[in-house]
């Protein structure tokens, strides 16, 4: 499926280039298919791939369909998906209040096709909103459906009684409570909770970190075009400063190259637009870790920007090079090495390997280093359960009773799973167990070649319980956050 989602993906993203009459088609192909994000994010299970997918198609609405009544329809179909995949994705909405107005500028405007469409588009917005909302409660067990007098709570209870072949078909009714995932963090927290989540999480983090390891030699390239577009934009103010109400002459152009000329520009605006308010959000919305999943949508804007500077006429010299070489390294590191140690403890779990040849069901907390999602475990044999390590900042110093805030539940073993750089000892409180190697993470690289060598890897912990008398100073913190950031789902930890 996740295979299918990144062909999908592709296709929306080169559907882009049909304003320009597809010009450029094989060299963002070629970037598309060398790009280490589309061989590594693309294929893994996460709702970035859709995200993207709702970005990219949002894009291609207001390029590709040629149709003023269905432009608009197709832009808030595919935005009524990212919405619903991330709230801060109705900042992308400028897009189209942008693509509206140059429509009404325009002499040839039809204005009862662009109206006619505004109004199509809010009927399909909605209907699409409410049904996804419908979707979500029930699959959340907020929304109940009743069926042949049998209640089923949930999506999950469904499709196993469909699987067995004993549901009977009827004229549903649903009972309970909707829940417009979106925006039900706004209605549960006040408004001083959400500044303080906005406080903590405006960073350049993302645009400064994550967005060049999305796009490797690409925002190079961004950071040369962006001075360049600077440097002329000041040579002509200045021209027309010097040259006072003098007016500079301008070439008439034929109509039809005039028109080519509107809709590279309506192109090059919409794209850069997306970008420029990508990293907007990122840089508003976004925290100061590199979430790799959450900017990977903007891979396509990018290409869509500047596909012809690595393969084509005007690339830059050697840039190809640069981008084979990049991309090789990090699909070597994103795709072997990053976090690769816990995806093979939970792989582990669930063919049933004992972390210890006996004992209780085991917890095991992840400390600089991201939770495995729990489908992993499949059926779970041994009844693991995963935490995410966050509000204490001095984990070799925790105190037993601490777990216990932290989510832990009586009678369960309790492990920590941390990278080999922190090296806890047993005069910490920490006994080791396993070690997984050819592991790294980004939260505690190796620090020299030394450490790459004898330090990247994984290790798993059991936590030796002390006496409740000894005397342990715990530093603790809030999750970043607060309050909002757990209603939206805790933290990003599980961000690849």
């Amino acid at each position: 499926w996740m295979f299918f989602l990144s062909i999908v993906l592709d296709f929306f993203t080169l559907e882009c280039l049909n304003l320009v009459g597809g010009q450029g088609r094989l060299e963002a192909a070629g970037i598309l298919a060398t790009s280490w994000a589309s061989l590594v994010i693309a294929v893994r299970p996460s709702k970035a791939i859709v995200e993207a997918i709702a970005l990219s198609g949002c894009m291609a609405s207001l390029l590709s369909v040629r149709s003023d009544l269905l432009k608009t329809p197709a832009f808030l179909i595919f935005y009524a998906l990212g919405v619903f995949c991330r709230s801060s994705f109705f900042m992308y909405g400028l897009i189209l209040m942008y693509f509206i107005g140059t429509m009404v500028m325009k002499p040839d405007v039809r204005y009862v096709a662009t109206i006619s469409g505004i109004i199509l588009g809010a009927v399909a917005f909605l209907f699409e909103f409410a049904s996804l909302a419908a979707l979500d409660s029930f699959y959340y067990g907020k929304l109940s459906l009743v069926m042949g007098g049998v209640i089923y709570e949930n999506l999950t209870s469904l499709v196993q009684k469909v699987q067995e072949g004993g549901v009977f078909f009827s004229l549903p009714r649903v009972i309970g409570s909707l829940m417009i995932t979106p925006f039900h963090s706004m209605t549960v927290n006040t408004l001083q909770e959400f500044r303080v989540y906005l406080a903590k999480s405006i960073s350049a983090g993302q645009m400064f970190v994550s967005f060049p390891l999305l796009v490797g030699p690409l925002a190079v390239i961004l950071c040369i075009e962006a001075y360049d577009s600077f440097r002329r934009l000041t040579k002509e103010v200045m021209s027309e400063v010097k040259g006072g109400q003098k007016k500079r002459k301008t070439k008439k152009l034929p109509e039809l190259a005039k028109a080519r000329e509107e809709e590279e520009s309506v192109y090059s605006d919409t794209v850069e637009m997306t970008l420029t308010l990508g990293l907007t959000v990122e840089a508003v919305f976004g925290s100061g870790t590199a979430g790799l999943l959450s900017i990977f949508p903007l891979l396509a804007p990018c290409i869509l920007m500047f596909h012809e500077k690595i393969f084509g006429a005007k690339a830059f010299k050697s840039a190809w090079k640069w981008w084979i070489a990049y991309n090789m390294l990090a699909v070597l590191f994103f795709g072997f090495l990053h976090n690769s140690g816990p995806v093979r403890l939970a792989t582990g779990l669930a063919h049933g390997e004992m972390i210890e040849p006996a004992g209780s069901p085991p917890t095991i907390y992840f400390y600089k280093t991201y939770k495995p999602a729990n489908y992993l475990l499949h059926d779970n044999i041994l009844d693991a359960k995963f935490m995410s390590l966050e509000n204490v900042t001095r984990t070799e110093n925790v105190h037993p009773k601490v777990w216990a805030s932290q989510g832990h539940e009586p009678g369960r073993k309790l492990y920590v799973a941390a990278p080999a750089t922190l090296a806890l000892t047993e005069k910490q409180g920490y006994s080791l167990v396993a070690k997984y190697n050819m592991h790294m993470s980004l939260e505690s690289l190796p620090r020299n070649i030394d450490d790459v060598l004898k330090s990247s890897k994984m290790n798993l912990y059991s936590l030796i319980e002390r006496e409740e008398d000894d005397e342990i100073e715990v530093e603790e913190e809030e999750p970043e956050g607060g309050a909002w950031d757990a209603e939206q789902g805790g933290s990003r930890r599980d961000e690849l």
